[in-house]
């Protein structure tokens, strides 16, 4: 039997093999979600199927989230509950041959879908030709709709192995649907297998259904050459496929150099080895193979580009993160964005499909649209109140664009490298253009314009000091941000909750987190939100407490880096989604991982494991929380943990070799840096304002951001968390520090971190003298007087950790001044006489 590996494009790692089977699979778990979902009405007649084929499209949908959702988790957890076979979409590759192996089946099914419907949609809209097809009238929207989602989410579900599986899959759809309505069977089943037009083909498309779904299929381009900017890396891939071909196949050595010498010349749409004639020194090959492409929108609408991308956003997030003196308004208007931003996606979901949406994180939509999509509708949908204003974006674009790129990239190349050519002909460059358009930037109608210079002092917003307060306290932003806060902290804590906003926070990822982490646990870790950051000024009972024992509010913003470039550079809209997904859930589920692992092993002497936090945001590309000074340490710790599990970590000067070629593809192998920067902020008086402690962490992530270019980025491949923390002591040293590594370090070396802080507070050393040892400017042999001089007893253990800091590359100074911000916080000692935070670890790094 064969067998088949899907290998991921960031780390050039193979997770599962698939075999044959899991076609099987594939239809049992097909045949359960028809089952699942009512068709009485499609039985009866094949006009008011509609609603049925829409249901059974977003479970498609849904069930390839979940099994990615359960992939991503898995690789952090290291659990397997669910079988390969279980996770059949995902695993699958959507070309069992050199370069499509690195495109999931999943990803292809719904790129394909998301094409397919938005131009399915515009054709209609625009009366753009016959709806008939199949001896069906298509005049229903939905029905159309539903029709060729289903088709085009089911058009290569006869794979693998690639070759035959038109064939298969007609005969899959057509099984699956017959009990249902075999007028309707018949006809998805011809329109699912007929999606190939190169002239080695009999069994062309025949209605406009079948050429859009055809166009699609083309235009997400599942066997599309993997082209990374850096030339290096693609050899190092080309390297690794020729090693793979000695296991299974992938196209053949020959078809191998061939791209290594770049002289591929294959027909566009064929079961053949192809690369679509990138890599030509024909600057015009991969254009004119691309013909048929280039003329859908002439076959289909007389030259009407039926695609779009729209993205929206309220601009200015920070500003209104800004106006948060205060948690509740601060986390409260992060909550509510991040509602508004799903209110808009489920809106594109519903009247377009779940498909058509990129990514919905981070305080921002995209989505793939008609061309015909108005979004007025869309917008009065909308509750913007709270807000001064939003921004739409909206670009048309044809079908070959989303296989070659922008068409003004196509031509005048002249002489270009064919490798740098083709690397910028793309789906990551035409997102490129449209991110960098301005978009329309528009008032909500409901907004007072009126001019704060104008407002009665005794009218102004005491919450934000910038809107019109009606009772002269609080602005209706303000009041429904603190609504939202107040409704989270409730459903965290089991309390009875608004309705409406617990309904819409329950779709966000920070709840989700609390969810997860509920569940894993089986409610046995303490989850504790605050209702103001004053709560650490008190014990778990709501008792207030001496000093010694309150906890510290630290907070921390992360933002990954280079993740727009490596997305920019994702040849197809399937490789983008693929890789936008990897960074949302490396997010996501490092985060988890580090929260229920802080809790479970730094907690013992509570009655049950404790984690006190709060999600502000958690989004593709950059996250931010609340935790106490006293967490930091282990949570960073098990974030690089987890991110390491994720994507990797590795020298770049370090030859890899690995024992058999079995081997080699189990390993992950990134070939660029992508890790998270961190600013951590700690602060000791609670009435601080949030947004400039955000403001001070946000400085401290740009610190690591540049130390992670000039460093840490030299050093490794794959991923970690790099963090720079300070407090309102240290921070007015970030100056003399802040471009060495030293106050930025790793999160793996924050166990060094925290053995020697133990050693310091063991010898008697406090952090008031790391202090003054700082003020020697890094010089050891000053240090090492001044502890002989005056603490004689320590000087062993000082002399040993500076030493080990030269080693390892740190400067001294900016080592010291992380020592010195972390061991003010952690000497707090907590309740009952036990140390609050000093539990040790075991010799692998974790725990005891």
């Amino acid at each position: 039997m064969n067998y088949y590996i899907r290998i991921d494009p960031l780390t050039l790692y193979g997770r599962n093999k698939v075999t044959d089977s899991i076609r099987e699979n594939t239809k049992n778990l097909l045949v359960n979600i028809i089952r699942s979902i009512n068709s009485t009405d499609c039985k009866q007649d094949i006009k008011k199927c509609g609603n049925f084929l829409n249901k059974v499209a977003d479970r498609i949908v849904d069930e390839i989230n979940e099994e990615w959702e359960r992939y991503y988790f898995n690789s952090v957890f290291g659990t397997s509950a669910q079988k390969d076979e279980e996770l059949g979409l995902v695993n699958t590759p959507a070309d069992t041959r050199f370069p499509g192996f690195v495109n999931s089946l999943a990803d292809h099914m719904l790129t394909t879908s998301a094409f397919a419907v938005a131009a399915a949609l515009s054709y209609y809209d625009n009366k753009c030709g016959e709806l008939k097809a199949y001896d069906i009238d298509f005049s229903d929207r939905e029905l159309l709709r539903g029709f060729v989602r289903v088709a085009a989410l089911l058009h290569d579900i006869g794979k693998p192995p690639p070759v035959g599986h038109t064939q298969r899959t007609k005969e899959i759809v057509y099984a699956l649907f017959k009990d249902i309505n075999e007028r309707l069977a018949n006809a998805l089943s011809e329109a699912s297998s007929r999606h190939h037009y190169g002239y080695k083909y009999t069994n062309k498309p025949q209605n406009f259904i079948e050429w859009i779904i055809s166009y699609a299929d083309k235009a997400s381009a599942s066997s599309r050459t993997f082209l990374p900017r850096n030339r290096e890396v693609f050899e190092k891939f080309l390297d690794f496929a020729e090693k793979l071909q000695d296991l299974y196949d992938i196209g053949g050595k020959d078809y191998i150099n061939e791209i290594k010498n770049k002289v591929v010349e294959n027909d566009e749409d064929s079961e053949e080895l192809r690369t679509y004639g990138f890599l030509s020194d024909n600057e015009n090959k991969a254009i004119d193979l691309a013909l048929k492409l280039r003329n859908a929108e002439n076959e289909l609408c007389s030259g009407k580009k039926l695609l779009a991308l729209y993205h929206f956003e309220i601009p200015s997030i920070k500003s209104y993160l800004n106006r948060g003196r205060e948690l509740s308004v601060y986390a409260g208007y992060s909550i509510m964005i991040d509602s508004l931003i799903h209110d808009v996606s489920d809106y594109i979901k519903s009247k377009i499909g779940k498909e058509a949406v990129i990514s919905d994180e981070g305080g921002s939509l995209l989505a793939i649209i008609p061309s015909s999509f108005n979004s007025g509708e869309l917008i009065k949908s909308l509750d913007l109140s709270p807000f001064d204003t939003y921004k739409e974006n909206k670009m048309e674009f044809k079908f070959a664009e989303a296989h070659l790129g922008p068409e003004e990239n196509w031509k005048g190349w002249g002489s270009t490298d064919p490798y740098l050519r083709d690397s910028l002909r793309g789906f990551g460059s035409l997102i490129n253009k449209f991110l960098s358009s301005p978009g329309v930037i528009k008032s909500s109608s409901s907004v007072n314009l009126q001019n704060k210079s104008t407002i009665p002092v005794d009218k102004i917003c005491k919450k934000c000091r910038i809107n019109y307060a009606d009772d002269g306290d609080e602005c209706e932003s303000c009041k429904t941000a603190e609504k939202f806060y107040k409704t989270f902290v409730s459903m965290v804590k089991g309390k009875n909750s608004d309705t409406e906003i617990s309904g819409k926070i329950k779709r966000l990822r920070i709840y989700k987190l609390i969810e997860e982490l509920n569940k894993r646990n089986e409610r046995k870790i303490s989850i504790r939100v605050w209702d103001t950051v004053d709560d650490l000024n008190k014990d778990f009972s709501g008792e207030e407490v001496d000093l010694k024992k309150r906890r510290f509010p630290t907070i921390i913003v992360g933002d990954g880096d280079n993740f727009g470039q490596l997305k920019s550079t994702a040849t197809t809209l399937t490789q983008y989604l693929e890789i936008n997904r990897f960074f949302t859930y490396m997010i996501y589920y490092s985060i988890l991982y580090a929260l229920e692992n802080t809790a479970l092993n730094f907690y013992k002497h509570f009655e049950v494991p404790v984690i006190e936090f709060q999600p502000i945001l958690l989004g593709g590309d950059d996250f931010s929380l609340l935790l106490t000074s006293q967490e930091l340490v282990p949570f960073l710790y098990y974030v690089d943990e987890a991110l390491v599990r994720i994507g990797g970590r590795i020298c770049r000067n370090l030859k890899s070799e690995y024992k058999d070629i079995a081997e080699m593809i189990s390993s992950k192998k990134p070939y660029q840096w992508f890790g998270i920067s961190v600013g951590a902020y700690i602060y000791k008086n609670t009435s601080f304002p949030i947004f400039l402690a955000r403001e001070m962490a946000e400085e401290l992530e740009h610190v690591s951001k540049t130390v992670s270019k000039k460093v840490f980025q030299d050093q490794f491949f794959g991923t970690g968390v790099i963090s720079t923390i300070m407090d309102e002591k240290s921070f007015g040293l970030l100056e003399r520090i802040k471009n060495n590594k030293g106050i930025c370090v790793l999160g793996s070396d924050m166990k060094e971190i925290y053995d020697t802080i133990a050693r310091f507070e063991n010898a008697g050393i406090s952090s008031r003298k790391i202090f003054d040892y700082i003020k020697l400017e890094g010089d050891r042999i000053r240090i090492f007087y001044d502890v002989a001089r005056n603490n004689s007893d320590s000087l062993e253990t000082v002399m040993k950790t500076i030493n080990d800091v030269i080693k390892r590359g740190y400067d001294i100074q900016g080592y010291l001044v992380l020592l010195g911000t972390l061991m003010s916080s952690l000497e707090q000692k907590n309740f009952d006489g036990q140390e609050y935070y000093r539990v040790p670890w075991n010799p692998n790094g974790d725990p005891t």
